[in-house]
């Protein structure tokens, strides 16, 4: 019997990144100006800003009120849509880097990084297991959204955009994951429930991240958004190895709990040692998250010294952590569609 009851997971602290009109975010000086005579460009830039506005009306909405989290996901998966869509209209084309194919993959991931992050919020806020919330913070990205290019690549499930029924299979899990996106009523997940979600978030963020630092995105965004973004990948993958851990605990599994755990703060301690210019509320939220693991890790540490003597494995030999996405990029029809405007 274990002597010593672990660390439960705090409240979140959501921090989502202000996003505004996008084109301020780029470092493109004053009189730098691009004129175009394509009929392509201007439509292409109409839908630029369809996905600005979204994501600002995202950022705005009071996510502690009733039904706000689920409004600001539906607004960020459109302003996901509206970026793939602008990427596909300037496939080809010529433009700025603002307008370019890998500009428009990068915001439709964050755009997607941010959704999930708010299904995140709202599985904690139902009860969620924290098993089932790990998958949430850290899923693999899916093969039907834009890829960036040098981003890392991961298991591909296979599963068509727009299909709902059957998606997720059968059983609890599928029927939630298919519930929130037919905008159905939201069922409490149960225990086994919650580990797939900060996984997802966290791929996301990971991707944006590295399409920000190489060619053509490079040295093209403040150094605040990398950094913001950069610790955002660190905190759910950290978010979903602390909430794993938990689970591996309660099963006498002190060894992986232990080698999760440690994964999980290198992650944080590296992305605070080197990000700089994120909001400091997010700074202080990644602390107190670091801060929850050691605690969880020094009892676990002298549980396994003093009762369990398990071998702990090196972070190599980690199978990948379960993952869930329930979140889309929004297709044309649904972004262009003037009756789901919520107005700014």
């Amino acid at each position: 019997m274990r002597e010593t009851d672990v660390q439960e997971p705090p409240s979140w602290d959501g921090f989502i990144m202000e996003i505004s009109y996008l084109h301020q975010q780029f470092r493109t000086k004053p009189n730098l100006k691009h004129t175009s005579a394509s009929l392509r460009f201007e439509k292409a830039a109409v839908v630029f800003n369809v996905g600005a506005a979204s994501s600002r009306i995202a950022a705005a909405v009071d996510r502690a009120a009733e039904g706000g989290v689920k409004e600001a996901c539906g607004e960020f998966q459109r302003a996901a849509g509206a970026f793939r869509a602008v990427g596909q209209m300037m496939e080809g084309g010529e433009g700025t880097v603002d307008m370019s194919p890998e500009a428009a993959a990068m915001l439709e991931r964050l755009m997607l990084a941010q959704a999930q992050e708010c299904c995140f919020e709202r599985a904690l806020a139902a009860g969620t297991s924290p098993a089932a919330c790990s998958k949430v913070a850290r899923q693999e990205p899916d093969p039907y959204q834009g890829v960036v290019s040098g981003c890392r690549g991961g298991r591909r499930d296979g599963v068509e955009e727009g299909v709902v029924a059957g998606m997720w299979g059968e059983g609890e899990v599928g029927n939630l994951l298919a519930n929130w996106l037919l905008q159905t009523e939201f069922k409490t997940p149960t225990e086994s429930e919650s580990l797939p979600y900060a996984i997802k978030a966290a791929l996301y963020y990971e991707e944006a991240y590295a399409a920000l630092v190489i060619p053509p995105l490079q040295n093209h965004f403040e150094r605040s958004w990398l950094s913001h973004v950069q610790l955002k990948a660190a905190q759910f993958n950290a978010e979903a190895c602390y909430r794993y851990a938990i689970e591996l605990h309660d099963k006498m599994e002190i060894g992986e709990e232990i080698a999760r755990l440690q994964f999980g703060i290198n992650a944080v301690v590296d992305a605070k040692r080197t990000a700089r210019g994120a909001p400091a509320s997010l700074y202080d939220s990644v602390s107190r998250l670091e801060q929850d693991m050691n605690q969880n890790l020094e009892k676990a540490v002298n549980e396994n010294n003093r009762i369990y003597l398990m071998r702990i494995p090196a972070a190599k030999l980690l199978s990948p952590l379960p993952s869930a996405s329930l979140v889309r990029s929004a297709s044309k029809s649904e972004v262009l569609d003037a009756k789901a405007e919520t107005g700014l």
